[in-house]
C-alpha cells in the first residue's frame, strides 16, 4: 500500500527572552506587540499546531496562548528553570480538533 501523508499546518516562533521582559534594548511593549502578531501569523497560516519559544511571563513561564486569541486551543507548557536564574520557556498549542493525551515539560537545552 502507498504511504499515508498527513499535512499539519504549523507555526513556530522564537521571540527571544529580551522581548518578553523588555531587556537589552527591547521596549516594555515588545511582548504585547509580539503576542498579538504571533496569533495573527498563526491564524493567517491556518496553523493547527503552534509553538512559542521565550514568549513568557518572566523568564520561564510561557504566556497563555489561548488567552491571546487562540480560543479553544489546548496549550502544553515546557518551562525550564535552572539554578534560580530563569531558563527556557516553550509552549505548544493545539487547535480545537486535536486531543492531547499526554504531555511533559522540560528544558530546551541540556548542556548547562
Amino acid at each position: 500500500s502507498s504511504p499515508t501523508h498527513l499535512e499539519v499546518p504549523s507555526f513556530f516562533w522564537n521571540v527571544h527572552w529580551q522581548c518578553s521582559i523588555g531587556a537589552r534594548g527591547s521596549s516594555s511593549s515588545c511582548k504585547e506587540r509580539v503576542a498579538r502578531r504571533f496569533v495573527q501569523l498563526a491564524q493567517e497560516a491556518n496553523a493547527q499546531i503552534v509553538t512559542s519559544i521565550e514568549l513568557s511571563n518572566g523568564m520561564s513561564e510561557p504566556v497563555g496562548l489561548p488567552a491571546l486569541g487562540l480560543e479553544g486551543w489546548t496549550q502544553v507548557n515546557g518551562p525550564c528553570s535552572k539554578g534560580g536564574s530563569g531558563g527556557d520557556s516553550a509552549a505548544l498549542a493545539f487547535a480545537p480538533d486535536w486531543v492531547v493525551e499526554k504531555s511533559g515539560g522540560g528544558c530546551l537545552r541540556h548542556d548547562w
